[in-house]
């Protein structure tokens, strides 16, 4: 396998689950990941899946997921998640305790967006990661301040003042 093919999934990774759907300023989400390249931080994993089963997001049976498996898989990943966070998992006498707050995928998203922002990623390749036909809705709808960058803006707004300071005295 070479590596190089991966790094999109436009024919590595086709679209596993059929049902699409429009965003404002955005293509179909599934159409969005023929731009977004792979972090190298998942290649090898993804390499490894693909070649025991020539699909990534399969079922128990080694086939492509449909809607419904996603959902069940997803759900267990939450559930999963909690457990590990330190909540409970319900039975049928008792309710799960969750400690963490859902998330969909689709809100992991704004996740990457937000990871993009911090990675000083300039905002052209984030729209194009993103699948965006409207700037705007990369910055001002999936992209939001962390406090990583929050904090690192007022570290070099005040090593600026200070330094401005130390010219004048």
């Amino acid at each position: 396998i070479n590596t190089a093919d991966f790094r999109t999934p436009k024919d590595n990774f086709p679209n596993q689950i059929q049902k699409p759907r429009k965003e404002r300023g955005c293509c179909t989400q599934f159409a969005c990941l023929c731009n977004s390249p792979i972090p190298n931080v998942l290649l090898a994993v993804l390499i490894e899946v693909k070649k025991r089963t020539g699909n990534v997001c399969i079922s128990a049976k080694g086939v492509p997921m449909t809607e419904m498996a996603y959902k069940r898989a997803w759900e267990s990943y939450m559930s999963y998640l909690n457990v590990c966070a330190g909540g409970k998992q319900g039975n049928r006498k008792h309710e799960p305790v969750w400690v963490i707050e859902k998330f969909t995928a689709h809100q992991l998203r704004h996740s990457y967006a937000t990871m993009l922002f911090d990675a000083n990623v300039d905002v052209k390749s984030a729209q194009k990661f993103l699948g965006h036909s409207d700037i705007e809705v990369t910055l001002n709808v999936y992209t939001h301040l962390s406090k990583f960058k929050e904090d690192a803006a007022i570290q070099s707004l005040n090593e600026h003042l200070d330094s401005i300071a130390s010219i004048s005295d």
